[in-house]
């Protein structure tokens, strides 16, 4: 992405339990993109599914 990183405004709170999932940034990517996309910010917010899904430090689905 062609963005000056003066251009960009991160506001994360790291609470709750994340259980580790805060350590990755692929919801920044996803949040960065669609912002350049639509060229206005946006505020990200993953269902608890997707989140979790999107989890690499544990499994989407239960161990059986």
């Amino acid at each position: 992405m062609a963005s000056k990183e003066d251009d960009i405004t991160t506001h994360m709170v790291r609470a709750g339990g994340s259980f580790g999932r805060r350590l990755q940034n692929d919801y920044l990517v996803e949040a960065a993109w669609i912002a350049k996309r639509i060229d206005v910010p946006v505020k990200l917010l993953w269902s608890r599914e997707d989140d979790i899904a999107h989890d690499p430090s544990a499994p989407a689905e239960p161990l059986g």
